[in-house]
Formats: C-alpha cells, structure tokens, sequence
C-alpha cells in the first residue's frame, strides 16, 4: 500500500512540478490588434483587424477556441494549447482554409532550444511542403519567454523582423501564419488584452513604437519620422513637456498638428502648436499608453499613471 501511496504522490507531483507556461487567452476574453497587408483586396494598404477568441470548439476531439475576425474578408480560425509543454496549434476546419478534416500546423513550441529546428508549412508549394528554420535565440522579456527563429519575416518592405514565439502571445506575426505561402496577406501583432481592459502585450517593434494601430508606422505609412519628441516626466501624472521639434520645422510649417492617440488607435486631443517646449494638462485622462505625433515628421510615446 505504502510503494502505490508513493508511486501516486510522485506522479501527482511530477506533473504539478512541470513548467507551466503562460496561456495565450484571459480568463473571460482575448483580443489580438493585427496589423494586416492583403494584397489585391484593399490595394496592398495596411489596415487595423481586431481577432478575438470566442467560444470553445470540439473538433476531432480536441477543444479550440474559435479566433474570429473584424474584416469579414479575413478567415476564422480555430486555436488550441499546451500550457504545459508551451505549445500551440491552429486549424482552418469549416472555413475557406480548411486544410482537410484532421490536419492541425503548430504554430508554437516554447520547449525549443538553439539549434532546434521548427516546421513551418509553406501550403505545399515548395517541393517539400515546408522549410524549417533555426532557434537563433531563447530570452525572457517582461516575464515571457521568446523563442526566435532565424527566419526574417518582411513587413510591407520593410526590413523584417525574426518569426519569434512569445509566451501567453503566440506569435510576433499572429496566431494564424501557418501555412506560410497559402494566403496572399502580411500580418503583425501590434498588442494583446485579456479581459476586458488589461493590455498584456505590446509590440516593440521600432516602426510601431508601442501602439495598437496601424498609423504608427509613420507619417506617410513608410518612413520613419525625422524625430522623436522628448516627453518628460514620463510617466506623468498632471502634466507632460513635449520638445523635440525644431523652430527651423515650425518656422516652414507655419505651425503643427499635435494629436495624442491612445493604444487602440482613438484619438484623445488634438491642438495646432506654434512653438516647442509645449505642455498637456493630462490629470482627467485615464491611465494608460499614449502616442503623441506632431504633424508628419515627429512621434513619441508616455504612459499616464
């Protein structure tokens, strides 16, 4: 009775010891803000999607959770994960990617190592079916652990960022990449929120500085700004100092727009300034992220506590 009693607490307590990994959806919700490129649909522009996970899905016995779409020219699809072994798994059944009535592409392993090798469906149209990049790198950033491949994946012509796996996230390129080369469209995620109001993700990606939307790519979509503003005390509470922006600027400018915009996009204010340093009174604004840009050539970020 003593070595079963043993053989059970040992089981019990191997499984509880393993690592549990973050979940890639909230207790009650799960948004994901993506920044889509779909050729030949909306003249090759980027554009804000907003995914959310809806209810679960029994499909071949295995429970997804249904990851629907804003734009209805977008496909749904389905998500299940591992929590345990950090791994997660997609499927298009009963949509226009059904990939067949069984088949399922993970597009997640957190249990990788450098070195390691990671399969990503190309949709069959390499000889093989599929290329299989390296692990070039495993970190921890805010908590979550990320899982780099050496696989540069193009943005809108920019120069690409790494396909990179990220705890409670999925991915830096979304949830629904695999396979690669089936669908004609670029997706990024710009960030994350669980439940309601809490932002558990948001992308550092140099051509979106922290935002939830796509404007932050730059002025005219494919530049970066001439310049940063300084944005002091940051965070702030009452009130922000804005600099960055020279006279020269303003002088040829007869004066600029300022907009501040919080991370989902929604513009918050909007002034024509003459002349920098300028101040916000911020204190009745909600806590959170902004993004402030002044006319087309400056852009900066602050947190309101």
């Amino acid at each position: 009775m003593k070595t079963i009693f043993t053989v059970i607490f040992l089981t019990i307590f191997s499984t509880f010891s393993q690592a549990q990994y973050q979940s890639l959806f909230g207790e009650n919700s799960t948004l994901w803000n993506m920044s889509v490129w779909q050729w030949g649909i909306l003249e090759a522009q980027p554009h804000l999607t907003v995914y959310y996970a809806g209810n679960d899905t029994l499909i071949n016995g295995q429970t997804y959770k249904k990851i629907s779409p804003s734009n209805y020219n977008l496909s749904t699809s389905y998500l299940r994960e591992d929590t345990v072994e950090g791994k997660a798994w997609v499927t298009y059944q009963n949509s226009a990617l059904n990939l067949g009535e069984t088949e399922e592409l993970l597009i997640m392993d957190l249990s990788l190592e450098v070195g390691d090798t990671f399969v990503v469906s190309d949709g069959h149209h390499l000889p093989d079916g599929y290329f299989s990049p390296v692990v070039d790198s495993v970190y921890y950033h805010e908590g979550r652990k990320h899982i780099r491949l050496d696989f540069e994946y193009n943005l809108w012509n920019f120069p690409g960022d790494k396909l990179t796996m990220i705890e409670g996230v999925g991915t830096n390129i979304g949830t629904f990449y695999q396979p690669f080369l089936i669908q004609p469209i670029d997706y990024y995620t710009l960030c994350q929120t669980k439940d309601g109001d809490t932002l558990s993700y948001v992308n550092n990606s140099p051509y979106f500085l922290g935002r939830c939307d796509v404007s932050a790519v730059g002025v005219d979509e494919r530049q970066k700004p001439a310049y940063n503003l300084h944005i002091f005390p940051n965070p702030a509470n009452e009130k922000i100092v804005i600099e960055g922006v020279n006279d020269l600027v303003l002088d040829k400018n007869e004066g600029l727009v300022l907009t501040v915009s919080d991370v989902t996009g929604r513009l918050v204010h909007h002034e024509k300034v003459a002349f920098f340093p300028c101040e916000l009174e911020i204190a009745e604004w909600p806590k959170g992220l902004y993004i402030i840009t002044v006319g087309n050539i400056a852009i900066g970020k602050f947190l309101k506590n």
